[in-house]
């Protein structure tokens, strides 16, 4: 079900304002922002929306209309009122249905979009006064609702319950002030439903490896989910510590509680969990998020409104989401299918910004802000982490003495997304689109998430693949490029085209004997038959800090390819 518009009579706040969801051919938008300043009821708009679901309270609403989905449809179809007027000729193409003379609803063919429903004021404001309700499907409860909630206070789990996901009955369509509380149960018990499935099946399968369908059947929704937005914080599910329970993250090496999260990460977990645990009842169903960007750095203000399209499956699931917002990265998001209302206050009265300027940034102050990182003043060379910047400045000390760096090497450092390939390609970006006149080039590791961040990064992007340097794109109207790590002759077998997983990181560069010795050398990713072998992610700093400085400059000449091939593409001179 989806809004297609919203009409106010003699409003207290909005006077008469109409408000239309709808693009230019009548198609309500998957995507509504609604943004302004403070006290121009965004929150009450939600609010009223949100009303529907109980039909409830006088909205002052003169006129909205929606339409249904093949969801919605369904059930519609169900009601004997229903299929004795859809079994008219087509030339009776619009119903009113009544009740003692006051009209509850239209109902009309709509092309391409199912059937429009039109609920008129007097239903709104009457709809249980009368004695007699009509006998359809309950199709105004299909809202799911997250207010603002500064708290997101994760309460201790004592024991298991029996929480489970996707209920026939839902009643907990709007987010309460528990809800940490309450998804904090929900993963533990869900995790140790998993375990108990898994149990099962190893007691009746024995001596069989299980297969990864048994796995995590349950809590495999949220972690995939929590993965796309916060890549760097992967949801293992709950710990029993002494009759505590917890659910955990993984970051790095490290395991941390929920509870230890940012406000940003909790709210983001918290609210899209409160979706994902009735995600089928989810179905066509109009989702409205207060404050979308609360908490959250502005690299993720810009990712959120894509994160939620993803989450409830576009174009699937027939959602229509609404939110509001005071950061221009949200508003100033590029997403198709989004329509963006800018509302402000005049002369008292709310109404629609025809001409917004809202909150518009200078390019650089744009990049300073969201990347954390002074405006660019020279070619510069961007990592996905602290040690990958230490490891290569170090080398360039080694290899070129005495003679100055003719770039600047800088870790991505972008919010949530820092020390990731995420990071490195989301800066070469958007320093593309805002800085254009800077030679940068961004440095991704040849492995997994390197590779996929730097196939994800296309032509839509204004990137073209190189056809003289493997592993290259450039802009097309900018200096800006995206590199994934060269293979050197001493690793040629970590990158292999037969091999469906890449392995070559940065301290790949450096030779076994030095690896063995300072405990680099893992075994993660060894594949029976080659000399693959991951990097311990715990050793890095250390490594970084601690040893290069003294090793001999013999161990750097791998680096001289990497630094021969930079300078080239920056069209620097070593």
């Amino acid at each position: 079900m989806k809004i297609k518009s919203l009409k106010f009579q003699n409003h207290p706040l909005f006077g008469n304002l109409s408000l239309n969801f709808c693009d230019p051919s009548g198609k309500p938008y998957d995507f509504i922002v609604l943004a302004g300043e403070n006290g121009t009821g965004k929150t009450q708009l939600l609010e009223i929306i949100f009303g529907f679901s109980k039909l409830q309270n006088n909205f002052a609403i003169a006129y909205t209309e929606f339409v249904l989905g093949e969801f919605e449809i369904d059930e519609f179809q169900k009601s004997e009122i229903i299929k004795n007027k859809l079994n008219k000729t087509n030339t009776d193409l619009f119903y009113n249905y009544m009740i003692s003379d006051k009209i509850i609803f239209s109902l009309k063919p709509h092309e391409g979009f199912g059937y429009s429903v039109f609920i008129p004021k007097e239903y709104l404001n009457n709809a249980y006064n009368s004695d007699l309700m009509f006998n359809t499907p309950e199709l105004l409860q299909s809202f799911f609702y997250s207010p603002v909630d500064s708290n997101f206070s994760i309460g201790l789990v004592a024991g298991i319950t029996s929480k489970i996901l996707d209920k026939k009955e839902v009643n907990e369509t709007r987010q309460g002030s528990s809800i940490g509380q309450e998804m904090n149960q929900l993963f533990v018990d869900i995790s140790n439903q998993d375990f108990s499935d898994l149990g099962r099946w190893v007691d009746n399968n024995d001596g069989i490896a299980p297969p990864e369908s048994i796995k995590s059947q349950r809590i495999k929704r949220f972690r995939l989910a929590f993965q796309k937005i916060l890549p760097n914080k992967i949801f293992v599910g709950s710990h029993n510590n002494n009759g505590t329970f917890k659910s955990m993250f993984k970051f790095g090496d490290h395991e941390i509680p929920l509870e230890n999260l940012s406000h940003g990460e909790k709210q983001i977990i918290l609210r899209s969990g409160f979706i994902l645990r009735n995600q089928n009842a989810a179905k066509g169903s109009i989702i409205l998020i207060d404050e979308i960007e609360m908490g959250l750095h502005p690299a993720l203000q810009e990712r959120i409104l894509e994160y939620y399209a993803d989450l409830v499956k576009f174009p699937d699931y027939q959602n229509q989401v609404i939110v509001t917002t005071h950061s221009p990265f949200t508003v100033h998001n590029q997403m198709q299918n989004l329509k963006v209302i800018i509302l402000k206050n005049q002369d008292g009265q709310v109404v629609i910004d025809e001409n917004p300027t809202f909150a518009k940034l200078a390019p650089r102050e744009i990049v300073a802000k969201a990347f954390q990182v002074s405006p660019l003043t020279r070619p510069t060379l961007i990592t996905e982490g602290k040690t990958d910047v230490k490891i290569l400045i170090t080398a360039w000390s080694k290899l070129f003495t005495d003679q100055p760096m003719p770039f600047e090497i800088r870790e991505s450092g972008i919010g949530e997304n820092s020390g990731t390939a995420t990071g490195t390609r989301m800066a070469i970006e958007r320093i593309s689109e805002f800085i254009p006149n800077f030679p940068v080039v961004g440095l991704l590791d040849n492995d997994d998430a390197g590779v996929k961040e730097f196939n994800g990064l296309s032509e839509k992007h204004g990137f073209i693949a190189s056809k003289k340097v493997t592993g290259l794109k450039s802009h097309k109207s900018s200096p800006a490029h995206l590199l994934v790590l060269p293979v050197i002759p001493l690793r040629d077998q970590f990158v292999n085209d037969e091999q469906t997983d890449c392995y070559l990181t940065i301290e790949h560069y450096f030779s076994d004997e030095i690896l063995d010795k300072n405990g680099l050398k893992g075994q993660k990713y060894r594949i029976t038959g080659t000399k693959i072998f991951s990097i311990i992610d715990s050793k890095k700093v250390h490594f970084a800090e601690n040893v290069i400085q003294h090793l001999d400059t013999k161990e750097f000449m791998n680096f001289r390819q990497l630094f021969e091939t930079i300078a080239k593409i920056l069209n620097v001179q070593i």
